[in-house]
């Protein structure tokens, strides 16, 4: 059976009372992952509410993307964190790529350390469907799904970008995406998708 890739993350409590949240892409069998962003959202939920108290989360990303659902399910449940009063800052440390780019559309700063990057391109256009005999097979997303997951990306980079007063068009972002775009930690600011360049130990100091 075929393997995908998922967003997942591990949780450490920091000495301040705060907690890390380190977010990596997580490689399982087709038949493991979970079915929608909903259910994404529930698991992350829970992950959170057993952290127990805490003012404040960092988030450091090192991940190359995987299931939509899974990036739509994380950003849901760390914006529901930040409903609720929770403030956060974001690190990318190391690679930001693919569905991982979701996170960018979270409300607080974003930094990238120097030797960092980021890649962003169209969503795939298949996914793996259980057929009736219980295996899965790959099979094309109708157009609508399809354009419904193009528009979300579009909106979370041009809400970045926004939030780093740089206004993109969505004809802009819609054409930087079909090229396939990778940004170096320098380009990213320039673009608008990062707030800054720093290093990690200058993040975890607060």
């Amino acid at each position: 059976m075929a393997n995908m890739a998922e967003l997942g993350w591990t949780m450490t409590r920091r000495k301040d009372g705060g907690i890390r949240v380190t977010v990596t892409s997580v490689s399982k069998p087709v038949e493991k992952l979970m079915g929608n962003r909903r259910e994404y959202y529930n698991r992350f939920m829970r992950h959170l509410q057993k952290a127990g108290e805490f003012e404040d989360i960092w988030i450091i990303i090192n991940s190359t993307g995987g299931s939509l659902a899974s990036a739509c399910g994380m950003l849901q449940a760390l914006g529901m964190a930040g409903a609720k009063g929770k403030k956060m800052r974001i690190l990318i440390s190391g690679r930001c790529d693919s569905a991982a780019t979701m996170l960018l559309k979270l409300p607080w700063p974003v930094y990238i350390t120097p030797t960092s990057g980021i890649y962003i391109h169209m969503p795939s256009s298949a996914r793996y469907k259980k057929d009736k005999g219980g295996g899965f097979s790959l099979i094309s997303c109708r157009k609508m799904e399809t354009e419904v997951a193009v528009g979300a990306m579009e909106g979370a980079y041009i809400h970045r970008c926004k939030a780093n007063r740089k206004k993109k068009k969505r004809k802009e972002i819609r054409a930087m995406m079909e090229e396939s775009r990778r940004f170096t930690a320098e380009e990213a600011v320039e673009y608008g998708l990062a707030d800054g360049i720093m290093t990690a130990a200058e993040f975890e100091k607060g």
